[in-house]
């Protein structure tokens, strides 16, 4: 959540952290909200129900918050931008727990080839 808040506080100048007492805002405050909740949903994969709780806004909101990032995704510059603050803010989470990043999402059948007959090998 914090580090979410971070990037976005960097990024916009408002964060929205300290401003969560307010229930409506500024065009300016929706907007930061509206990036925290997406990087918060999508990039962290805090669960919708969750993200609810924990960012103190309703389902419905969450859900608006959503889909409007994923209409502004739709112009090029935003998107790029976007991606360079998800990825500052998995880099942000990986320093702060001290953790290395795996960039391939799976690894290839060559790796888990070479795992089984590694595991193989240490159980004989």
């Amino acid at each position: 959540m914090r580090v979410c808040a971070l990037i976005v506080s960097t990024a916009t100048g408002i964060d929205p952290l300290a401003r969560k007492e307010e229930r409506r805002g500024s065009p300016e405050l929706q907007y930061a909200r509206a990036l925290w909740v997406h990087l918060v949903v999508c990039e962290m994969g805090v669960d919708r129900g969750r993200a609810s709780y924990l960012c103190d806004r309703s389902f419905e909101s969450i859900e608006r918050y959503l889909g409007e990032v994923e209409e502004w995704r739709g112009q090029g510059e935003f998107n790029d931008k976007l991606e360079r603050w998800s990825e500052g803010a998995k880099d942000l989470l990986a320093l702060l727990f001290d953790f290395t990043r795996l960039a391939p999402a799976a690894p290839s059948k060559r790796d888990r080839a070479i795992t089984r007959a590694i595991l193989a090998e240490r159980a004989a």
